[in-house]
């Protein structure tokens, strides 16, 4: 769900989103202006010579890319944990995987951005499906790597939640999901045949949303995930789980079609949180609720100082 003042604020945010797009595509003034153009018959532009190199440069990125993840998942078990139902995600998975059925399987990860202070669920590392929060790394590898239009649609995928985009950009760009999962050395992720197939943990998209934050606190897809539809494409609400908690900047749900499997994660000024759970999207409420409030954080520091001040290893609380 968009915060109570997304409405008013969606012109500037827009323009935010507008303002990172043209940052990762513009070219500098100065290399515009150093020497002038030649002059140029109409239609003698060489557009098909500059499309076809960038097509091989994008062809050569994602060949390297998919033989990198290709050659990580062979030497890696990936463990699945999921509900019986969801067999099936684990066997379409490439790759050596374990699948630990588990009908009332749920994860949570949180992190103070402050001083890295981390609670947790435990086995949040473990992968589960990844549901609409993979369109995350969809949408950041094509703001990064796609063509203005792809970039655009990815950033409304992101808001919206269409699984119309995802699949249209996932057909565009299939190392997508993994080439991130390399970048950002994402363990417990891999794409699966359809971007719907694919997994994560919420271990992971901390780390992931950690990482954007770190290195621009106005990335477009933070932008984006602040500009959470109320409904999503599909009719859904978008108003549980993490987007509860206090202070929530932005916000990315997920859900599975039979509604049976539900997840989110959230950022603010001072953290990042991620959950997910086997049930409806008031048992993830209800279970972000219980596993990140004031007594568990209280818990938490106290652990995390104590650890610190001892130098002993600072594992999740």
């Amino acid at each position: 769900m968009s915060a109570p003042w997304s409405r008013s604020w969606s012109r500037p945010l827009g323009c935010a989103v507008v303002g990172c797009l043209l940052a990762v595509t513009a070219v500098s003034a100065s290399s515009c202006t150093q020497a002038p153009a030649p002059d140029l018959p109409v239609g003698a532009a060489p557009t098909e010579a500059s499309a076809a190199v960038e097509a091989l440069r994008a062809d050569t990125a994602a060949a390297a890319a998919s033989a990198a993840r290709t050659a990580a998942q062979a030497s890696t078990t990936l463990t699945v944990q999921a509900p019986p139902t969801q067999a099936d995600v684990a066997a379409g998975l490439s790759g050596a995987v374990t699948f630990l059925p588990d009908a009332s399987a749920r994860q949570m990860s949180y992190i103070r951005l402050s001083d890295g202070m981390r609670m947790c669920s435990p086995g949040d590392k473990y992968a589960r499906p990844a549901l609409s929060l993979i369109k995350l790394y969809l949408a950041a590898y094509v703001v990064e790597h796609g063509s203005i239009s792809d970039k655009y649609e990815a950033l409304s995928m992101v808001a919206d939640s269409s699984d119309v985009s995802a699949s249209d950009l996932f057909e565009r760009y299939p190392e997508s999901i993994d080439a991130i999962a390399a970048q950002y050395r994402l363990a417990s992720t891999r794409a699966g045949e359809q971007w719907g197939h694919s997994v994560t943990s919420t271990y992971d998209v901390v780390s992931f949303i950690v990482a954007l934050l770190e290195d621009d606190p106005a990335h477009p897809v933070l932008v984006a995930m602040s500009q959470a539809h109320e409904l999503a494409a599909d009719g859904y609400q978008q108003d549980f789980g993490t987007s509860r908690l206090h202070n929530v900047l932005g916000t990315k749900f997920g859900w599975s079609d039979d509604r049976t499997l539900h997840s989110s994660v959230s950022f603010g000024p001072n953290f990042v949180a991620a959950a997910a759970v086997t049930g409806s999207a008031e048992d993830l409420t209800s279970f972000v609720r219980k596993e990140i409030n004031g007594k568990t954080l209280k818990a938490a520091t106290e652990k995390f100082l104590a650890a610190r001040n001892t130098a002993s290893e600072l594992p999740c609380q």
